[in-house]
């Protein structure tokens, strides 16, 4: 199912909060659908599965990885601060209402998906102010336990 929402290669697609990396690895290991993607992480967290190259660490929880300006999808997967999406459009001036601010770098991001408790979606999205500038799918048939979601939201621009 993710796979089917992802862009393909050579286009990058950013893993925000990968952990041990084994939901990417699973994804470029899928030869039907070849991706170039990019965890990244905080520093205590070196993930057992993802290939070196395949991964980048943060210092901080909220650092920010400069890759996301080049991405064309982010994916949250269980962020524990629901607001760092708010952070990274703002810092790449990827705001649905095309105002490219001063001193920041204009962003690819078309997609932006969530995974993680149901319960944390509206939340999620309130933390970014998510507008008219983005179509959100909900993902219902996503192989998840009952209790997470898959959310997308892509860009209208």
């Amino acid at each position: 199912t993710l796979n089917s929402i992802l862009p393909t290669f050579p286009a990058l697609v950013l893993s925000i909060g990968h952990g041990h990396g084994l939901l990417e690895a699973h994804l470029l290991n899928d030869e039907g659908n070849p991706l170039e993607i990019l965890g990244v992480d905080i520093a205590h967290k070196t993930p057992q599965y993802l290939p070196e190259q395949n991964y980048r660490i943060l210092p901080l929880s909220t650092s920010l990885a400069e890759e996301a300006g080049e991405a064309e999808a982010w994916i949250f997967i269980y962020p524990r601060i629901l607001s760092l999406v708010r952070q990274y459009l703002d810092h790449f001036d990827c705001g649905a209402h095309g105002e490219h601010g001063a001193g920041r770098r204009k962003g690819k991001v078309r997609a932006i998906i969530f995974i993680g408790p149901r319960t944390d979606i509206e939340e999620f999205e309130d933390g970014w102010g998510a507008d008219g500038g983005w179509k959100k799918e909900v993902i219902e048939e996503n192989g998840l336990k009952e209790y997470e979601g898959l959310v997308v939201w892509r860009s209208v621009k």
